[in-house]
């Protein structure tokens, strides 16, 4: 074997080494940023069930103010009957 098909084999090597290397980092950073879209997917999930809560909330607070505002107007019916 001459010094020149001995350069060749080390040097086809060195690249296959090199490209292993890559498709490594390659499935490295694919799995990271498979696993960063889960996250994204939940929080983005767990934002909107906070948005459907509140709207919730604030219509139960909203009646609950209609409430307490019929119930003061009843009361000045009741008391101004009352006098009459």
């Amino acid at each position: 074997m001459t010094d020149w098909h001995l350069r060749n084999v080390t040097d086809s090597s060195k690249v296959q080494d090199s490209l292993d290397a890559t498709a490594k980092a390659v499935d490295s950073l694919t799995s990271t940023v498979n696993q960063q879209g889960e996250n994204i997917s939940s929080i983005g999930t767990r934002t909107t069930n906070l948005e459907n809560n509140l709207r919730t909330t604030n219509a139960n607070v909203a009646q609950k103010a209609d409430a307490n505002a019929l119930t003061a107007l009843t009361n000045r019916v009741t008391q101004t009957e009352k006098r009459h």
